[in-house]
């Protein structure tokens, strides 16, 4: 194409409304280094999403349209971490993440409001990653009470979900070492995590005093910090509580008759997770327990 006056002005404006796109687009993400949609990397052995990223906020639900999600200096949700502050952070897989929710709508924003009505230190941090077991969740714990002051620390755990042998990380590590074995894995994934939840009893009575020894008593954790086991599920397992008991590691029980009244607002439509409806009922019950451990 032969370049003229009028055409030349017509792209001069178009090249500086696209710069001043990038620009206006970098400036509201506020983040330092290169701001992309990332999926999760393998980071000291556990699935992480990249500090200072941006990723879809994705949904099995077409209906919702919910955009992109800035990650903070940790690669978690919500606002950028501090060294200098002490935090009630929760940690577990996309229930906490708050997968198809908005950020005001997350377990830990509930939380923050929640301890704040009560008068209590509100700073909250959400360390849920999607895909994560309990083993990756403990993990993740230990490996950031070291540099973060986390006061308390609740472990989200959905009982009949997370103690799947072989989660994000493990699948991620399995594709890094021996790629033949994690195709023939995820070809067949759907039945690996049927049989996991159908087993889930068999899993728990077999593996949770073994991976509690290991990654909270042997490392100390319920003594660096306030620990707080969070148990979802069905219905009381008597292993898991009793294991919390002698060892003096508190736990809550979530009552969910809240759902049995209102089960259709307890799950985002079309997709399953914990809707807002959901993570506020469950705020407010962690924050009473909360309340309780200070008295």
């Amino acid at each position: 194409m032969a370049f003229n006056r009028k055409n030349l002005a017509a792209y001069s404006l178009w090249a500086l409304a696209g710069l001043a796109a990038a620009f206006a687009l970098r400036a509201w993400h506020k983040g330092p280094g290169p701001v992309r949609v990332q999926d999760s990397i393998l980071q000291d052995g556990l699935s992480r999403y990249e500090k200072n990223s941006v990723r879809e906020n994705s949904c099995r639900n077409p209906l919702l349209k919910l955009g992109k999600i800035r990650l903070n200096n940790e690669g978690f949700r919500g606002p950028d971490l501090r060294r200098d502050a002490a935090y009630t952070a929760i940690f577990g897989d996309s229930y906490v993440f708050g997968s198809c929710l908005r950020e005001e709508e997350t377990l830990g924003f509930f939380l923050g409001q929640e301890l704040a009505r009560r008068g209590l230190p509100a700073r909250t941090a959400n360390f849920g990653m999607p895909g994560y077991n309990l083993r990756s969740s403990l993990t993740l714990l230990d490996q950031l009470a070291a540099s973060y002051q986390i006061k308390t620390a609740v472990i989200y755990v959905f009982l009949e979900d997370d103690l799947l042998e072989c989660d994000i990380s493990c699948q991620q590590a399995m594709k890094a070492e021996d790629p033949a074995r994690y195709r023939a894995f995820a070809a067949d994934i759907g039945a690996y995590i049927r049989r996991q939840h159908e087993n889930s009893e068999e899993l728990i009575k077999n593996n949770f005093k073994a991976l509690f020894t290991d990654l909270v008593l042997k490392k100390g954790l319920h003594k660096r910090t306030e620990l707080i086991f969070l148990l979802i599920g069905d219905k009381p397992n008597e292993l898991v509580e009793d294991t919390l008991s002698r060892n003096k590691v508190r736990f809550v029980r979530l009552d969910q008759g809240f759902c049995f009244k209102e089960p259709k607002e307890c799950k985002v439509p079309l997709d399953g997770h914990p809707s807002a409806f959901y993570n506020l009922q469950t705020a407010a019950q962690l924050a009473a327990a909360i309340e309780g451990l200070k008295k």
